[in-house]
């Protein structure tokens, strides 16, 4: 799912803003960058929506799972939210502790939510 500048611009922007320094009024991108696991940089890019248009949709994904407030069907686990879902994504499928877990993984992969082809 593709994101537009006018959703998640003003999502980043709050974001920025709720975790500014209320003394000195910076930080707050910095500390975005850090959720984020990217640099300032990226996030300056990123609000100036001076980065790649090639490139851009998998940090507005990301952008709307850790500061919106989307939830999603999953077929394993019902309505979750979007960072829930994420989260689930990105659990490591190594050794399974059951075989529910080994089955959840299995319906995560083909989710079209995240790319997969039911």
């Amino acid at each position: 799912m593709s994101y537009p500048d006018e959703y998640v611009l003003p999502l980043l922007e709050r974001a920025i803003s709720a975790r500014n320094n209320p003394k000195t009024g910076t930080g707050g991108q910095s500390a975005v960058a850090r959720e984020l696991g990217t640099s300032p940089s990226l996030v300056c890019q990123l609000q100036s929506r001076d980065y790649p248009e090639s490139s851009k949709g998998k940090w507005y994904r990301r952008i709307v799972e850790l500061f919106g407030n989307e939830t999603v069907q999953c077929p394993a686990l019902g309505t979750i939210p979007l960072l829930d879902c994420s989260d689930e994504r990105d659990k490591p499928s190594g050794i399974a502790p059951s075989a529910e877990y080994v089955r959840q993984r299995q319906m995560c992969k083909k989710c079209p939510q995240n790319g997969g082809k039911p």
